[in-house]
């Protein structure tokens, strides 16, 4: 068994069908989609009833909900793999930058930090 994510942009979500919508907040977040599409949005249409009951018999399984979270831990370790590589690739820049005495204000710009991360990351440096 695997997951799958999907990743739309607010435009697509903006432009959807309001069936389709519920379907995508479901499947983000189904407690917060009955919450916020109430209970009869989701019962009076069987496809919805069906799956919530599947998400409910899923949930109380615990293998599966173990298999569930193993995959969960696998993509937030991923993440955070990619955000540590895109701060040191930040910091290497702006070392770099630094070295050439390009100013602070220019550096955080360039690099989308703020100018307080670029000046704790010089007196690091010195």
């Amino acid at each position: 068994m695997g997951f799958h994510f999907l990743e739309l942009s607010k435009k697509v979500l903006h432009n959807m069908s309001p069936r389709l919508k519920l379907w995508f907040e479901f499947l983000k977040d189904p407690k917060e989609a009955l919450e916020t599409y109430g209970p009869e949005a989701m019962k009076n249409d069987s496809h919805f009833k069906k799956a919530y009951e599947e998400l409910e018999r899923f949930s109380r399984d615990p293998k599966m909900r173990a298999i569930y979270d193993a995959e969960l831990k696998a993509i937030r370790d991923e993440e955070s793999r990619f955000d540590t590589g895109r701060e040191e690739k930040e910091r290497a820049i702006a070392l770099n930058l630094l070295s050439f005495q390009v100013p602070i204000s220019i550096i955080a710009q360039s690099i989308g930090r703020d100018e307080v991360w670029v000046y704790a990351l010089q007196e690091r440096k010195e």
